[in-house]
């Protein structure tokens, strides 16, 4: 098996048992989780979506109700970091023209003109790079942007500068835009393993009455099942 099998192949291994984090909580009757869909929302951030009871739901960083979150999904085989840098290279996301940031701000506008009540999220096993300004801007609680981080400079001539002015210049927007934008934006990184995954998983299905599959067993039937409800259009709009 080639690496670019490999990697592809855990790619979906990763998504998948990521969806079955949250759908299976929609059999616990506390949770706020009302609909959960896969691979079906704003172009590259349809990995998994969440929809959540307004009245139940977490708060944003601004205490007003989270309505959805949508995730993207990126894995890599080898550890590494990223930036700010990458969210406009194409190549981060291993696209030929739109990056991850054109395709957020994209989906903002349609999802969240706004910029309240949805968050859109990368969720990646690559870290944020110690040195680089969007680190400072994330918060630690919920992940998501910290706008007085990104807005603490009135110039471009700083660390938060840079990183206003190069992702304005690339998205072609002003800066109101772009605070509309960040205000949606939120990144987590997975810091378990996908063994580590199903292990958390085999709990969370034990609590909710699904099937547990044995950790002697290879196989996990949950990682293709939901692969061959998208192809037989077995998912709800």
């Amino acid at each position: 098996m080639t690496q670019a099998v490999t990697v592809r192949r855990d790619g979906d291994t990763f998504q998948a048992r990521l969806f079955w984090w949250h759908a299976a909580r929609l059999l616990d009757p506390q949770s706020p989780i009302v609909r959960v869909g896969f691979e079906m929302g704003p172009k590259s951030f349809d990995d998994i979506w969440i929809e959540y009871d307004p009245a139940r739901s977490a708060a944003d960083q601004y205490g007003e109700p989270l309505r959805r979150e949508h995730i993207q999904c990126k894995w890599h085989v080898s550890p590494d970091s990223y930036g700010y840098a990458h969210l406009i290279d194409p190549e981060f996301v291993n696209a030929n023209a739109r990056s991850l940031l054109q395709r957020a701000r994209e989906a903002q506008l349609n999802y969240a003109p706004t910029g309240d009540g949805v968050r859109f999220k990368l969720l990646t096993n690559w870290s944020l790079d110690r040195a680089d300004p969007l680190r400072e801007m994330i918060g630690n609680r919920s992940g998501a942007m910290r706008l007085n981080r990104l807005y603490g400079s009135s110039t471009d001539n700083s660390r938060a500068g840079a990183v206003r002015k190069a992702w304005r210049d690339h998205l072609a927007i002003d800066e109101n835009e772009l605070r509309l934008l960040a205000r949606t934006l939120a990144f987590g990184q997975a810091t378990d393993t996908l063994d580590g995954l199903r292990e958390y998983l085999d709990a969370v299905f034990g609590l909710v009455g699904l099937r547990r599959i044995p950790a002697n067993e290879s196989a996990f039937p949950y990682d293709d099942a939901i692969f061959q409800w998208m192809a037989q259009g077995d998912l709800p709009p």
